[in-house]
């Protein structure tokens, strides 16, 4: 599966796209995948017992809730289209998985705004919280992105992390037109001005079990693995989604 940008931010999950590079090219690509995951979960079992809610954004097949050995009172909540979520439960109906947390699809269609249906879901905006955007920013314009890290701010209680990767200097490619330039050419600085410190940044390279060669969009630029911490103050947007 892959995403494409959708106008909320979210991607919208389709069928791979994607070409799997052939010969000792797969073996590089897998490890990299395999490094990227392996990032992303050592930063949500870290911190899942402070911060017992895990957003996990355009969810797709994502098996954190039943592969990771997390508390029983996490609760992981998995942001993706009806349609996606539909055959996520089918498949997982056939095969009688039972999580290890409480796990909650959230429905989103790509007009709706993150934080309704987030909270309707039952998401707590005063509990700390860990967002996964795995596979996410990589696929977002600039704006979509300014507009979804906006949206995760203001659902954020300090303390909160955030981890995920960005395509250093470039946009997302669409329809085959060429990427453009944004300002996320610099995570650090991109993160500090919605309220987030910036505690990790790494290459997939320079991740254990992986060849050393850096991992690269489908734009051809390298991708960069960050976690990052919440720690503005809270805000009154917060209460924007109040019920």
């Amino acid at each position: 599966m892959t995403a494409r940008p959708s106008a909320t931010g979210l991607p919208m999950i389709d069928a791979a796209h994607d070409e799997v590079p052939s010969g000792p090219a797969n073996t590089s690509w897998f490890a990299g995948v395999s490094a990227r995951t392996a990032f992303h979960d050592r930063r949500i079992v870290r911190e899942h017992l402070m911060s017992p809610q895990i957003v996990v954004l355009g969810a797709g097949p994502d098996d954190r809730a039943f592969r990771l050995n997390l508390h029983a009172g996490t609760t992981i909540f998995e942001v993706d289209r009806p349609s996606v979520l539909f055959h996520k439960q089918w498949a997982l109906d056939r095969c009688w998985a039972v999580p290890h947390c409480r796990r909650v699809p959230v429905p989103l269609s790509p007009a709706e705004p993150v934080g309704p249906a987030l909270c309707a879901a039952g998401f707590d905006r005063l509990t700390r919280a860990v967002w996964v955007a795995e596979d996410l920013l990589v696929h977002l314009t600039a704006e979509q992105a300014n507009r979804l890290l906006a949206d995760i701010s203001a659902l954020s209680a300090p303390g909160s992390h955030l981890t995920g990767a960005y395509r250093r200097g470039h946009d997302a490619t669409t329809a085959g037109r060429p990427a453009a330039r944004n300002d996320r050419y610099e995570v650090g600085p991109w993160l500090t001005a919605h309220g987030w410190y910036a505690t990790a940044v790494t290459g997939v390279a320079s991740l254990p079990g992986t060849t050393g060669r850096p991992a690269t969009s489908g734009a051809g630029t390298p991708v960069q693995l960050f976690d990052a911490e919440f720690t503005a103050h809270l805000s009154p947007h917060l209460t924007q989604w109040q019920g």
